[in-house]
């Protein structure tokens, strides 16, 4: 009888590459976490400046000022028109995100108004992460009116 030889791994083969997999998952499940994170701030840096954005349409289009209140308080933003009327619906970030700061102030937070030519009191509006990120510090946005022409930018601060 002939002797049938076999190819396959040893035990100690397959432990050595699953400890070795282990190892590499041990240190990507870090970075994985705060890339989540990092997009739902980013997400809600783009909603914030799409807001300031209609305000500033509607304020060309209707003719009349809008403006977007920031409440730090209750941690939301909406737009109105210059009756007080809500527009929009309130827009409340993520849990991972904080309004932290806007300017001008105004009550418990700030406030940007929008005239009919489109212009506006220059503004900043900044968004907070909640969570720490790599270094030990919080990402944050700050998202910015131009007074001249009303333009609505975003600015990545930890790029900087």
């Amino acid at each position: 009888m002939e002797k049938k030889e076999y190819n396959a791994f040893t035990m100690t083969e397959l432990l050595v590459v699953i400890s070795i997999m282990v190892i590499m998952m041990a240190m990507i499940v870090p970075f994985v976490k705060t890339f989540g994170s990092g997009q739902e701030l980013k997400k809600s840096a783009e909603n914030v400046a799409s807001m300031l954005r209609l305000a500033r349409q509607m304020a060309i289009t209707m003719n009349a000022t809008y403006r977007v209140d920031v409440n730090l308080a209750q941690d939301s933003i909406y737009i109105s028109d210059s009756n007080g009327s809500m527009y929009e619906k309130v827009y409340t970030p993520p849990v991972s995100v904080d309004i932290t700061s806007a300017t001008p102030a105004y009550g418990a937070g700030g406030r940007i108004s929008f005239n009919s030519r489109g212009t506006c009191q220059a503004g900043t509006v900044r968004l907070t992460s909640r969570r720490q990120n790599n270094s030990g510090g919080y990402d944050f946005y700050e998202i910015t009116t131009s007074a001249s022409a009303g333009r609505v930018n975003i600015k990545d601060m930890n790029d900087t």
